[in-house]
């Protein structure tokens, strides 16, 4: 299993080194801690120094004691490698991965594993336990081991979170450990996947947007999973379909995109840059023709995305917001107030479409995303420019090019593969069912239009 292994090891090398000399006693455990912060703060830096050098600088041992330490620590690192994983690793070892199997199985989104509690997978949006016992304080903090070093895990316990990514058990995943009232909590999340397999399909009325050579085009919603996997739908039906130049930022890269008829880049914020801001005014250097954010937040970054939009680049960004109305209000609002106006003037001028998605429950326990699209007319974009934001949500599914939910609920519901009741809580308007005749499906003998058992 690989997880950041140079970083990790040298942080665990440092460690060692000065745990062996406090055992000598040259040094006390709050000296050894300023120690080794000083020389993370000269790593940040760009000039890392190594513990030993710091050790002599600061006359805590002589150049002779330091070797005489440093082979010490060559021999009790040679003896652990000899003595192979204790048999509490192992049976570790094979328990993460059996679990970590069951989340792919199940096409889950999290792997939770919490003092006190079973197990359990978010599978997309159900946190389901698994079959198993409550899991020991003992037990996670073996999980943890296998993820993180031990310098990783003294920072989780002092109350950091810590996160890092890698491999295991033939698959890619984003870790994250810390502590609360409970004791340990480690959640791993799969990263690398394929859009073309993610089982929640792209919406009908939102697949044409892929076609799109300019403008801004939202993605909201109150799901981060399902706008995460609609924006890489997307991204997905561009690299198909069309030969551009894409480049997408992200917090974590769940998905993977290969570069088809495109070219794709993936950033992600964090590993290959330090802010989304930073990355986009990056990213434009490059003159790509899509850009896809995971994320737009801030009032720089979103500045900087509609000066994106606004200079002919196609940019596809994802927002929590419930209504058309709240995404863009979001957009506008968390700008000064001295620069409100020129955002809605620019984002009146580049506005291609809002989609909001919704998320509706189907027979099998399985879930269907439909959407509401509301296209940037004129009528819509004088509102923004105007200030009358208010008027949106009641004026979308007005306006020529607009898609409702409600007609996708209503097919849906035709074909059988939706319950009236799943329906009726996801419609915006309960009328919209009305006269609907109901195909029967396959295995729906036992099952009535609600979706409960006859």
């Amino acid at each position: 299993m690989v997880f950041e292994v140079s970083r990790a090891s040298r942080e665990q090398e440092r460690t060692r080194l000065g745990a062996l000399a406090v055992e000598r006693g040259l040094l006390s455990p709050v000296e050894l801690e300023a120690l080794l912060e000083r020389a993370r703060a000269d790593g940040r830096r760009g000039s890392p120094a190594r513990l030993g050098e710091l050790l002599v600088r600061e006359r805590y041992v002589t150049a002779p004691l330091l070797r005489e330490l440093l082979g010490e620590q060559r021999r009790r690192r040679a003896r652990r490698a000899s003595a192979g994983p204790p048999a509490e690793a192992v049976a570790a070892t094979a328990q993460l991965a059996q679990y970590l199997a069951r989340l792919r199985a199940a096409g889950g989104r999290e792997l939770l594993l919490m003092t006190g509690r079973a197990p359990a997978v978010r599978a997309p949006d159900a946190l389901t336990p698994l079959p198993e016992a409550p899991l020991t304080s003992a037990q996670v903090d073996a999980f943890a081991a296998e993820v993180f070093d031990a310098a990783a895990r003294e920072r989780a316990s002092g109350g950091a979170s810590v996160v890092t990514s890698g491999e295991w058990a033939g698959g890619r995943y984003r870790a994250f450990l810390g502590r609360s009232e409970q004791g340990t909590s480690l959640s791993l999340r799969p990263i690398g996947l394929d859009p073309a397999g993610e089982p929640i399909g792209l919406p009908a009325a939102v697949a044409p947007l892929a076609d799109l050579r300019r403008g801004l085009v939202v993605v909201a919603g109150t799901s981060a999973v399902h706008r995460a996997a609609v924006l890489a739908r997307l991204v997905d039906r561009m690299n198909e379909r069309s030969r551009r130049h894409i480049i997408t930022i992200d917090r974590e890269l769940t998905y993977e995109h290969r570069s088809r008829a495109s070219l794709v880049a993936q950033r992600e914020v964090g590993a290959h840059t330090a802010s989304y801001e930073r990355a986009l005014r990056a990213s434009l250097r490059e003159d790509p023709d899509v850009l896809a954010i995971g994320e737009l937040q801030g009032a720089d970054a979103i500045a900087t995305a509609l000066l994106s939009a606004e200079t002919g680049h196609l940019v596809v960004c994802s927002l929590h917001a419930a209504t058309p109305a709240q995404a863009l209000r979001r957009l506008i609002d968390v700008q000064g107030a001295g620069q409100r106006a020129l955002v809605r003037a620019t984002l009146a001028n580049t506005l291609q479409a809002v989609v909001v998605l919704h998320v509706v429950g189907a027979r099998g326990g399985a879930r269907h995303l439909v959407a509401d699209v509301l296209p940037g007319t004129t009528a819509i974009t004088r509102m923004i420019r105007e200030d009358r934001l208010h008027m949106v949500d009641a004026a979308g599914p007005t306006q020529p090019g607009a898609a409702l939910r409600d007609v996708e609920l209503r097919r849906l519901f035709g074909e059988g593969r939706v319950p009236r009741l799943a329906a009726l809580e996801a419609a915006a308007d309960p009328a919209c069912l009305e006269g609907v005749t109901v195909r029967r499906r396959a295995g729906d003998e036992d099952e009535d239009e609600n979706g409960g058992r006859r």
